[in-house]
Protein backbone atom coordinates (compact mmCIF):
# COMPACT_ATOMS: atom_id res chain seq x y z
CA UNK A 1 0.00 0.00 0.00
CA UNK A 2 1.23 3.57 -0.48
CA UNK A 3 0.77 4.57 2.77
CA UNK A 4 3.06 1.74 4.01
CA UNK A 5 5.91 2.41 1.13
CA UNK A 6 5.53 6.18 2.41
CA UNK A 7 6.16 5.45 5.98
CA UNK A 8 8.92 2.95 5.25
CA UNK A 9 10.90 5.55 3.83
CA UNK A 10 10.31 8.36 6.48
CA UNK A 11 11.85 5.80 8.68
CA UNK A 12 14.93 6.07 6.37
CA UNK A 13 14.64 9.71 6.05
CA UNK A 14 14.36 9.61 2.47
CA UNK A 15 11.34 12.27 3.28
CA UNK A 16 10.97 13.64 -0.39
CA UNK A 17 10.56 10.27 -2.13
CA UNK A 18 7.87 9.75 1.03
CA UNK A 19 6.01 12.40 -0.24
CA UNK A 20 6.33 11.77 -3.69
CA UNK A 21 4.97 7.71 -2.92
CA UNK A 22 2.15 9.56 -0.65
CA UNK A 23 1.06 11.98 -3.84
CA UNK A 24 1.32 9.25 -6.06
CA UNK A 25 -1.15 7.15 -3.28
CA UNK A 26 -3.58 10.10 -3.28
CA UNK A 27 -3.89 10.12 -7.55
CA UNK A 28 -4.77 6.63 -7.18
CA UNK A 29 -7.76 6.84 -4.63
CA UNK A 30 -8.70 10.94 -4.45
CA UNK A 31 -11.66 9.94 -2.04
CA UNK A 32 -9.66 8.12 0.57
CA UNK A 33 -9.12 10.21 3.57
CA UNK A 34 -6.56 7.71 4.53
CA UNK A 35 -4.64 8.52 1.22
CA UNK A 36 -5.05 12.26 1.83
CA UNK A 37 -3.63 11.83 5.87
CA UNK A 38 -0.39 9.57 4.35
CA UNK A 39 0.01 13.16 2.63
CA UNK A 40 -0.24 15.24 5.40
CA UNK A 41 1.88 13.21 7.68
CA UNK A 42 4.65 12.84 4.73
CA UNK A 43 4.78 16.87 4.72
CA UNK A 44 5.02 16.54 8.49
CA UNK A 45 7.90 14.16 8.40
CA UNK A 46 10.40 16.34 5.62
CA UNK A 47 9.69 19.62 8.08
CA UNK A 48 7.24 21.10 5.42
CA UNK A 49 4.29 21.92 8.19
CA UNK A 50 2.57 24.38 6.75
CA UNK A 51 1.87 22.28 4.15
CA UNK A 52 1.45 19.22 6.17
CA UNK A 53 -1.65 21.62 8.00
CA UNK A 54 -2.98 22.28 5.18
CA UNK A 55 -3.26 18.76 3.53
CA UNK A 56 -4.44 17.57 7.20
CA UNK A 57 -7.23 19.94 7.14
CA UNK A 58 -8.38 18.99 3.79
CA UNK A 59 -8.66 15.05 5.24
CA UNK A 60 -10.85 16.73 8.10
CA UNK A 61 -12.94 18.25 5.51
CA UNK A 62 -13.29 15.03 3.07
CA UNK A 63 -15.62 13.00 5.58
CA UNK A 64 -17.49 12.81 8.68
CA UNK A 65 -15.64 14.13 11.94
CA UNK A 66 -12.24 12.22 12.50
CA UNK A 67 -10.64 11.69 15.47
CA UNK A 68 -7.40 10.34 13.98
CA UNK A 69 -6.65 13.52 11.63
CA UNK A 70 -7.28 15.79 14.56
CA UNK A 71 -4.53 13.88 16.36
CA UNK A 72 -2.28 14.74 13.25
CA UNK A 73 -3.23 17.94 13.02
CA UNK A 74 -2.23 18.19 17.13
CA UNK A 75 0.85 16.41 16.92
CA UNK A 76 1.90 18.42 13.80
CA UNK A 77 1.17 22.06 15.36
CA UNK A 78 3.07 19.98 18.72
CA UNK A 79 6.21 19.98 15.95
CA UNK A 80 5.84 23.55 15.08
CA UNK A 81 6.35 24.58 18.84
CA UNK A 82 2.71 26.11 18.84
CA UNK A 83 1.37 23.28 22.03
CA UNK A 84 -1.43 26.05 22.68
CA UNK A 85 -3.08 25.37 19.10
CA UNK A 86 -2.09 21.78 19.41
CA UNK A 87 -4.29 21.56 22.84
CA UNK A 88 -7.52 22.63 20.82
CA UNK A 89 -7.44 19.96 18.40
CA UNK A 90 -5.78 17.29 21.02
CA UNK A 91 -8.87 17.78 23.04
CA UNK A 92 -11.34 16.90 20.55
CA UNK A 93 -9.01 13.80 18.94
CA UNK A 94 -9.16 12.72 23.12
CA UNK A 95 -13.07 12.37 23.24
CA UNK A 96 -13.73 9.12 21.52
CA UNK A 97 -17.29 7.60 20.73
CA UNK A 98 -16.14 4.73 22.94
CA UNK A 99 -12.63 3.78 24.92
CA UNK A 100 -9.48 5.51 25.77
CA UNK A 101 -6.53 6.06 23.25
CA UNK A 102 -3.20 6.17 25.60
CA UNK A 103 -1.45 7.66 22.63
CA UNK A 104 -3.63 10.74 22.05
CA UNK A 105 -3.64 11.14 26.10
CA UNK A 106 -0.23 11.40 26.39
CA UNK A 107 0.33 13.83 23.29
CA UNK A 108 -2.40 15.82 25.52
CA UNK A 109 -0.48 16.12 28.43
CA UNK A 110 2.59 16.46 26.60
CA UNK A 111 1.06 19.67 25.25
CA UNK A 112 -0.24 20.91 28.82
CA UNK A 113 2.91 20.60 30.16
CA UNK A 114 4.70 22.07 27.07
CA UNK A 115 1.85 25.19 26.68
CA UNK A 116 2.68 25.38 30.88
CA UNK A 117 -0.56 24.00 31.85
CA UNK A 118 1.12 21.89 35.27
CA UNK A 119 -2.24 20.67 36.41
CA UNK A 120 -3.75 19.98 33.52
CA UNK A 121 -0.79 17.79 32.86
CA UNK A 122 -0.79 16.06 35.95
CA UNK A 123 -4.36 15.23 35.39
CA UNK A 124 -3.14 13.19 32.11
CA UNK A 125 -0.71 11.29 34.22
CA UNK A 126 -3.22 10.41 36.73
CA UNK A 127 -5.63 9.34 34.12
CA UNK A 128 -3.30 7.11 32.15
CA UNK A 129 -1.94 5.39 35.59
CA UNK A 130 -5.36 4.72 35.59
CA UNK A 131 -5.93 2.82 32.23
CA UNK A 132 -3.19 1.04 32.80
CA UNK A 133 -4.97 -1.50 34.63
CA UNK A 134 -7.29 -2.97 31.51
CA UNK A 135 -5.31 -1.43 28.52
CA UNK A 136 -1.29 -1.23 27.10
CA UNK A 137 -0.04 2.43 27.96
CA UNK A 138 2.93 3.61 26.59
CA UNK A 139 6.20 4.89 29.66
CA UNK A 140 7.53 6.79 26.47
CA UNK A 141 4.64 9.15 26.39
CA UNK A 142 4.40 9.46 30.61
CA UNK A 143 8.09 10.42 30.22
CA UNK A 144 7.94 12.62 27.52
CA UNK A 145 5.24 14.24 29.76
CA UNK A 146 7.15 14.22 33.18
CA UNK A 147 9.98 15.45 30.91
CA UNK A 148 8.00 18.62 29.49
CA UNK A 149 7.14 19.30 33.13
CA UNK A 150 10.80 19.47 34.20
CA UNK A 151 10.46 16.38 36.38
CA UNK A 152 14.09 14.85 35.93
CA UNK A 153 13.83 11.30 38.10
CA UNK A 154 10.31 10.27 36.91
CA UNK A 155 11.29 10.99 33.57
CA UNK A 156 13.85 8.95 33.27
CA UNK A 157 12.41 6.27 35.26
CA UNK A 158 9.92 6.05 32.51
CA UNK A 159 12.07 5.88 29.41
CA UNK A 160 13.52 3.39 31.26
CA UNK A 161 10.85 1.11 31.62
CA UNK A 162 9.56 2.08 28.18
CA UNK A 163 13.04 0.76 26.87
CA UNK A 164 12.50 -2.05 29.32
CA UNK A 165 8.79 -2.61 27.12
CA UNK A 166 10.86 -2.17 23.63
CA UNK A 167 8.42 0.61 23.54
CA UNK A 168 7.37 0.73 19.60
CA UNK A 169 8.18 4.66 19.82
CA UNK A 170 12.42 4.36 20.49
CA UNK A 171 12.73 2.97 17.30
CA UNK A 172 10.69 6.11 15.77
CA UNK A 173 12.13 8.74 18.22
CA UNK A 174 12.70 11.42 15.61
CA UNK A 175 8.63 11.60 14.60
CA UNK A 176 8.46 12.93 18.56
CA UNK A 177 8.98 15.79 20.49
CA UNK A 178 12.34 15.95 22.22
CA UNK A 179 13.43 15.24 25.68
CA UNK A 180 15.09 18.32 27.18
CA UNK A 181 14.93 18.00 30.70
CA UNK A 182 17.07 14.36 30.85
CA UNK A 183 18.34 15.14 27.32
CA UNK A 184 21.94 15.52 28.80
CA UNK A 185 21.36 12.48 31.53
CA UNK A 186 23.85 9.71 30.74
CA UNK A 187 21.60 7.40 31.60
CA UNK A 188 19.17 8.27 28.65
CA UNK A 189 21.92 9.13 26.44
CA UNK A 190 22.93 5.14 27.06
CA UNK A 191 19.55 4.44 26.21
CA UNK A 192 19.47 6.57 23.01
CA UNK A 193 22.84 5.02 21.48
CA UNK A 194 21.39 1.66 22.33
CA UNK A 195 18.23 2.27 20.39
CA UNK A 196 20.49 3.44 17.38
CA UNK A 197 19.69 7.55 17.74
Amino acid sequence: APSAISNSLIRRGRFQEAIAAAEHGRKLDPLSVNAQVTVGTACRAAGEYDRAIRELRRALEMGPPNNWVQFEIGVTLVAMGRPADAIRELEIAARPAQGHNSKVEAYLGYAYAAAGRAEDARRVLKELEAHRQDQYVSWFGIGLIHDALGERAPALAAVQRAFADHAVELAQFNQYPPFKTIASEPAFQAIMSQVGR
